[in-house]
């Protein structure tokens, strides 16, 4: 389970699930300015790509951005350590280089 902040929450009770496939996977993200200290969050959903538009603060904003680089960085070290887990050590006969090609 992610802890969101309450302005990431904000958010996602706004919208942040997709209304067609129900996928909270965010592929894209971009947001524009409206005034006010609003803003329009243009998010293309990770599933089926569906963009939706969801008006949210920019401390909102702010915090999703955040959670999305904390869950880009969590899914490189996954990645890394999946690839360590399957060619842990090289080989010698390889000359010291990994088997995995």
């Amino acid at each position: 389970m992610i802890a969101r902040s309450p302005a990431a929450t904000e958010l996602a009770v706004n919208g942040r699930a997709c209304p067609y496939c129900g996928s909270a996977a965010v592929r894209a993200f971009d947001r524009e300015r409206l005034g006010g200290g609003r803003f329009r969050a243009l998010i293309e959903c990770g599933e089926c790509g569906t963009v939706r538009g969801v008006h949210a603060r920019r401390r909102a904003i702010r915090a999703l951005e955040r959670e999305r680089r904390r869950e880009r960085r969590r899914l490189a070290r996954l990645c890394f350590f999946l690839e360590y887990l399957q060619d842990p050590e090289p080989d010698p006969a390889a000359g010291g280089q990994s088997s995995r090609r």
